[in-house]
């Protein structure tokens, strides 16, 4: 039988369109929470148990490496105790709670990295549909799963396995505060860094540490501290930080991302979640948000000018201006590639419908808990165009100055919401400096 040549080419690239397209789709989902993930948070856990198969086929692994083992622990007889394997015990019995056909905890911390290895672990792994990666220290994480007697970068055979039951065979990769951290992958520069330790304003005033090795010892307050070699690979469109605007981390993201050459950086609230699907989309779940910083149009000043173009003073500390911000909340979505963002069905603009004429805040501790994602929720809900904020430290002290664009800045709010203190926030400019002498040149608005 004879077939039509342009028949046999169309059926080819069917062929292959469906194979190319299978490949990705067995690729899984990431569900990033900021940390403090609540027992009561029926909509995250739900998220993870059915992006694993659904309720009674979902198996999860829980894997609390980042926490302290429990025989480092002196209160491991405390009902409340926070150790690897009372944190493993507690996400398994919560994922059972939720519907899941069955979650277990993964014995590997530091005390039992030699379980990385281990041949009965691998084959459970292999069974399992999802994987929850908890919170603590992210450097024990790539500590305990990492192989660094071959690289910094290889990871141990039970890392290997679960990013294979991930990219390979369609598994969900789960993590809260480190758990989340740790996901981090690599842009065209190579690896995107971990984020290790360090505030805000210390960014601002001291320069970033690059940590490739683990020490447990070393709690400098000052330093602000990456690991070059980045995390388990998994995401790839910036920086990742969490616990963000409960311990105002908004400095710390925006002066990493903008040192290191990372475009974009995301900053996850407690108790919330940042889903991304196989083919990078996100979408926000939860009851607070998610900080999305875009530094690409973002400079650096070095000398002041007046009006006719005479230099006034040269800049001497780090500053930062033209930053995009958004603040996107329950059921935002976010495409990293094209930069587009979908305000959720259930929500409207406030714009023209502000609750004030003027932005009532006026703050001193711009980076205390939860005062940032405040000041600029006050700013939109007002008629203000701009507003100034400061930090509590004062060696120097910095100025954080928040703008709408008229034509792009944007607020939107869910009408059936009683609280003000929930807004999705578009195309916020943000500008960071130090306040002497350039506060007397830029004045307040």
């Amino acid at each position: 039988m004879k077939i039509d040549f342009f028949v046999f080419c169309f059926l080819i690239y069917l062929i292959n369109f469906y194979t190319v397209n299978k490949v990705e789709a067995t690729k899984g989902n990431l569900v990033l929470v900021g940390g403090h993930l609540q027992q009561d948070n029926q909509q995250i856990y739900t998220e993870i148990i059915n992006l694993a198969g659904g309720p009674n086929f979902a198996k999860i692994g829980i894997i609390t490496a980042a926490s302290i083992p429990l025989v480092w622990d002196r209160f491991h007889n405390d009902p409340d105790s926070s150790n690897s394997q009372a944190n493993g015990d507690y996400y398994a019995q919560t994922f059972i709670k939720y519907g899941a056909k069955s979650a277990e905890w993964i014995p590997i911390d530091i005390t039992s990295r030699l379980n990385a290895f281990n041949s009965s672990i691998i084959q459970k792994v292999r069974s399992m549909t999802g994987f929850f990666f908890g919170g603590g220290d992210q450097s024990l994480l790539r500590y305990c799963l990492f192989d660094d007697s071959k690289s910094e970068t290889n990871p141990t055979p039970v890392l290997a396995t679960i990013l294979e039951q991930y990219n390979e065979f369609g598994a969900v990769i789960a993590g809260t505060s480190a758990g989340t951290m740790i996901q981090v992958g690599s842009d065209n520069n190579g690896p995107i860094p971990l984020i290790t330790s360090g505030e805000s304003h210390n960014c601002f005033v001291y320069s970033v540490s690059n940590y490739a090795k683990y020490d447990y010892n070393d709690h400098n307050p000052h330093k602000t501290t990456v690991n070059p070699y980045g995390g388990f690979g998994n995401f790839d469109y910036g920086l990742l930080d969490t616990h963000f605007s409960q311990r105002g981390r908004q400095g710390r993201l925006v002066c990493l991302a903008y040192n290191l050459n990372v475009r974009y950086g995301f900053g996850i609230d407690e108790n919330t979640a940042l889903v991304v699907d196989a083919y990078g989309n996100m979408e926000v779940v939860g009851p607070a948000g998610v900080t999305i910083v875009d530094v690409a149009n973002a400079y650096q000043v070095s000398t002041v000018y007046d009006q006719n173009n005479n230099a006034l003073f040269t800049l001497t500390n780090w500053n930062l201006f033209n930053i995009t911000y958004n603040y996107l909340t329950d059921g935002d979505r976010f495409e990293p590639n094209t930069g587009r963002i979908t305000i959720s069905n259930d929500k409207s603009s406030i714009l023209g419908k502000e609750s004030r004429a003027q932005s009532i805040m006026n703050v001193g501790n711009i980076f205390a808990a939860n005062i940032f994602t405040s000041v600029a929720i006050d700013l939109f809900d007002s008629q203000s165009l701009q507003t100034i904020a400061k930090t509590h430290l004062v060696t120097p002290q910095y100025a954080t100055r928040m703008t709408k664009v008229t034509g792009q800045s944007n607020a939107y709010k869910n009408p059936t919401q009683n609280s003000n203190n929930v807004l999705t926030i578009v195309n916020m400019k943000l500008d960071f400096y130090s306040i002497v002498p350039f506060d007397d040149t830029l004045g307040d608005s």
